[in-house]
């Protein structure tokens, strides 16, 4: 049962987001400035607390807007989508930090055989989640997409840059990126005077530095099929969380849910699993696992993580009748469950 100082601690949060901004004496004071603004496909709420916050949150936006421009594959002048256009017909030089980021992404895919694929793109528009225009594809379609999906299929060299091995090969960043930017959103805040900092870009979030009051900040895990309630709430003092669930884009068809998170090996959305939540020691780390185990389930989401002793997961299945779902407590994970959330 969720105690009375953790809801209450929640509620301050909960209305933090969705406040008018503080003026900047409040933060000088110890209180937090808030800002909320539109990038990367999501709300992005920043607080910040000390005398430079002002300062801070604006040069955060301004990384974020950096990274959009740079790694968003629905802006054509970006560098990701010039890879997308081009790699298969040469090398594509790109940023280091591009680079690396491309490397790392690649690296969940090998240590999971494909379960984390960020070249799922066709599959995920075969099924109209990149363009909200949903739909169950036949299966010569759904064949036609997997042909082109493979991270094997992407080639990187620290000299040439980005190549692909045939046609129709894309990258999508999309299930690390945003962790990445909020990691590098806290960065630049700590960077520019700030003395704490907490950033929300939907399911992904992290933090730096102590909240005006307490030891950890609180999150709250939403409830996957009841508008407005609560799974729970987690407390974090440092890192990332981030929860990936079928609630955020799909569709239902014939009683049945198809959400947007593709497996990669079957070629159609993950079927069972509600939402993932993983607290990790790095935004981008959360975000990519949350994915990872998303589509790899509990048993085999435990065996990645115990290769990751810093992270920890909360799975939310679905159950055997409609409505229904159970909650599965990773190794590590610290929550305070709701015990009145509609079931």
């Amino acid at each position: 049962m969720m105690h009375g100082r953790v809801r209450a601690a929640w509620t301050l949060v909960a209305f933090a987001l969705f406040a008018a901004p503080c003026p900047p004496s409040a933060a000088e004071e110890g209180g937090v400035l808030t800002q909320v603004r539109y990038s990367m496909g999501t709300l992005w709420t920043v607080e910040a607390r000390g005398p430079k916050a002002e300062e801070a949150i604006a040069q955060a936006f301004a990384e974020v807007k950096r990274l959009d421009e740079s790694l968003s594959t629905y802006r054509p002048e970006s560098e990701l989508s010039r890879v997308n256009r081009e790699a298969a017909k040469r090398w594509v030089t790109v940023s280091p930090e591009t680079m690396g980021l491309l490397r790392r992404a690649l690296a969940y895919a090998e240590e999971t055989g494909g379960a984390f694929d960020p070249t799922v793109g066709p599959l995920v528009r075969a099924w109209g989640f990149k363009y909200l225009d949903y739909q169950v594809p036949p299966a010569a379609r759904i064949a036609e997409a997997r042909a082109k999906v493979g991270y094997r299929k992407v080639r990187l060299d620290p000299a040439k840059g980005v190549r692909f091995s045939q046609a129709g090969v894309e990258l999508d960043l999309g299930a690390i990126a945003k962790g990445y930017a909020v990691d590098r959103a806290l960065a630049v805040m700590q960077r520019h005077g700030a003395v704490a900092a907490r950033v929300d870009a939907g399911g992904n979030q992290g933090v730096w530095g102590l909240p005006p009051a307490g030891q950890s900040w609180f999150f709250g895990i939403k409830h996957p099929r009841s508008e407005g309630d609560m799974l729970g709430v987690v407390p974090l003092s440092s890192g990332g969380i981030s929860t990936s669930g079928d609630n955020e884009r799909g569709f239902w068809k014939d009683g049945v849910r198809y959400g947007h998170i593709v497996d990669p090996t079957s070629g159609a959305p993950v079927k069972g699993m509600v939402s993932v939540t993983v607290r990790a020691r790095t935004a981008e780390e959360a975000d990519a696992l949350s994915t990872c185990l998303y589509v790899l389930g509990e048993e085999r989401g435990e065996a990645l993580l115990a290769r990751h002793p810093d992270a920890s997961a909360l799975y939310v299945r679905a159950g055997s009748a409609p409505g229904e779902f159970r909650t599965t407590v990773g190794a590590g994970f610290e929550w305070e469950e709701e015990s009145d959330a509609a079931p």
